[in-house]
């Protein structure tokens, strides 16, 4: 599964309006000549599997500060957490529960 697609299934979606690079969570660091992103709720260890495309449709953490586990970690065995807001209805589905949809 992508990174992205990781970030909409744990958030419980997108916020189509607005790009990760918007986003307080995204950092921009430079690594010798070039510059990669990092996202602070999916991970900012140094493996290359955490570099993030500031360009994506951001998740619904846009803007929250995040300070729990990060999403990296929680793919490697914890249960998905995904917090209902008002504009979520209960028992709604997701594209990210259906295996293929979203690659």
């Amino acid at each position: 599964m992508r990174n992205i697609s990781a970030m909409y299934k744990w958030s419980g979606g997108t916020d189509y309006k607005h790009t990760c690079i918007e986003c307080s969570n995204c950092i921009r660091m430079k690594r010798g000549s070039k510059y990669i992103s990092r996202c602070r709720a999916y991970g900012e260890d140094d493996k290359p599997d955490t570099n993030w495309n500031e360009n994506s449709i951001s998740c619904r953490f846009f803007g929250k500060p995040y300070n729990d586990i990060p999403i990296s970690l929680k793919m490697q065995g914890q249960k998905r957490h995904v917090e209902i807001s008002a504009d979520t209805l209960q028992g709604q589905i997701s594209f990210a529960d259906f295996p293929g949809v979203i690659p």
